[in-house]
């Protein structure tokens, strides 16, 4: 079946070539120059410790309860090439500044990666990355009334980017076709490629459907990570496991009366198999099943204020019945058990995004003010790029009260309030805390986060933006410091700025 879908795909491809159409070439450049910074206390990027949301534990001496900070800029260029309404060429690049700094002069500039990081200290040695170049067309009718377009190369992939996959640009095709008031997307891309003679590598498939519904927007997905070798290994090297992964998602967005909807539903389900039974009967394989829900509502006033409610519940592991990496073999994550992985029953979204899609909270996926998302590395999560991971959401759900005011044209206020609570069982999602006899400790209380966004509109494409957020710790963000004792952090805030100038 996959060989004939890819094999529709490029006969597809060859009869939107074949034509010999001569068009005046349109040329446009555009996109976004950005800097910015983050400031917080106990909190992490993607290096933190599995089961901690900050970077180092009690015990290291660093990072916790200790202030930190980076700055950051950045730029992504795109190039379009137009001819006519039917064949277009994307061409994208974007630097890279993840830190400013974290490099002196002296780094080896014949190093391979590191053209024009802007994060450098000397920016000559920096990194440049291709995040697009495809091409767009719509395929000849040849005798089929049904519009098509394909995309092929390296094309961005997203399927509800705001809740189970996004920020992914790669290798593929994207076949859509639109009747309306239904249109349909297929995207096929390869996340790795290890030998060319043998089965070890991973492809990404998704099928979306959308249809417009009086005032809504109805859609829903089929996502398939087929993984050969697992977690995704970019060298020509045979992991000891393979998987198999789907995620099925339903959504709607529109008008229900005066109020504004948005509802997402996702659940996913697979298997990850060692490729030979070293571990002994019964463990050789981890089956995943988990789910996902949020619904976020508002409701904009004639007073220019708008206000809403926003709930979200992800399913969270077992520790009794999972390892902190989900693979079978592995002991357990609680450490007082025998037994060896067998279940995951977190919510987890697909391997190979490259951002948390999941942007409600300031602590757990990284809001919109920030300059860059920081992924929670959290249980069932690591490393977050290569393996189906919890994302931001899975073992945690919450009910956000929030308004957005704008105060002037050029001027624009939000504030929320949410309590995050705790879903895993037998154990906690970001603190790991232990009980007397050494057992994990189950907390439910993640904490109350309050944060106040601000946008200011400089000039017509200027926009700067602030972000401020403050987290009361609950029970379940206490960190274990022996076997048998834990420490409670001070509570998590971050400050951050984001200057975006888009032409």
């Amino acid at each position: 079946m996959k060989k004939f879908v890819l094999l529709s795909l490029i006969a597809l491809l060859i009869m939107g070539l074949a034509p010999a159409v001569y068009a005046q070439i349109d040329f446009k450049a555009y996109g976004s120059l950005t800097a910015g910074g983050v400031m917080w206390k106990n909190f992490s990027g993607s290096t933190g410790p599995i089961l901690s949301p900050w970077a180092l534990r009690p015990d290291a001496g660093n990072g916790f309860d200790r202030t930190s900070n980076f700055y950051s800029s950045y730029a992504n260029i795109f190039f379009e090439w137009n001819a006519g309404k039917d064949v277009r060429g994307v061409f994208n690049i974007e630097t890279v500044n993840y830190l400013s700094g974290r490099n002196l002069t002296g780094y080896p500039p014949a190093a391979e990666g590191t053209e024009f990081d802007t994060g450098l200290w000397d920016t000559r040695v920096g990194e440049t990355r291709l995040r697009n170049a495809y091409v767009q067309f719509g395929v000849p009718y040849f005798g089929i009334p049904v519009p098509m377009t394909i995309s092929a190369g390296v094309i961005p992939m997203n399927v509800r980017p705001a809740f189970t996959f996004s920020s992914v640009n790669g290798a593929g095709i994207q076949w859509d076709i639109k009747v309306d008031p239904a249109s349909l997307s297929f995207i096929w891309g390869k996340m790795a490629e290890g030998n060319t003679w043998a089965a070890d590598d991973s492809d990404f498939y998704s099928l979306e459907g959308r249809v417009k519904a009086g005032p809504a927007t109805i859609g829903g997905y089929v996502i398939f990570n087929d993984m050969d070798t697992y977690p995704i290994n970019y060298n020509p090297v045979k992991s000891s496991y393979e998987a198999d992964f789907w995620w099925l998602g339903l959504y709607a967005d529109g008008k229900m009366g005066p109020l504004n909807f948005n509802f997402d539903f996702a659940y996913d389900t697979g298997k990850i198999k060692a490729r030979e039974s070293v571990f002994g009967p019964g463990v050789d394989d981890a089956k995943y099943n988990g789910w996902a829900t949020q619904l976020k509502l508002a409701y904009p006033s004639p007073w220019k204020l708008t206000f809403g409610l926003t709930g979200m519940y992800a399913s969270g592991a077992d520790t009794k019945k999972t390892s902190k990496a989900g693979l079978p073999g592995d002991d357990v994550a609680e450490p007082t058990s025998t037994a060896i992985t067998s279940k995951v029953k977190s919510f987890v979204v697909p391997a190979g995004g490259s951002q948390v899609p999941w942007a409600e909270s300031m602590f757990l996926g990284g809001h919109f003010s920030t300059l860059i998302a920081i992924p929670q590395q959290m249980a069932y999560a690591s490393p977050w790029l290569t393996v189906a991971n919890r994302g931001a959401i899975g073992g945690t759900w919450i009910a956000k009260l929030w308004a957005g005011y704008p105060v002037t044209d050029a001027y624009k206020v939000t504030i929320w309030g949410m309590y995050i609570g705790d879903n895993t069982k037998n154990g906690n999602t970001l603190g790991d805390a232990r009980k007397s006899d050494g057992r994990l400790r189950d907390d439910k209380n993640i904490g109350w986060e309050f944060a106040l966004i601000q946008d200011i509109s400089l000039y017509k494409n200027l926009m700067l933006t602030f972000g401020a957020g403050y987290l009361f710790a609950g029970d379940a963000l206490d960190q274990a410091v022996t076997a048998t004792t834990n420490k409670s952090p001070d509570n998590p805030w971050i400050l951050d700025f984001k200057l975006a100038y888009n032409f």
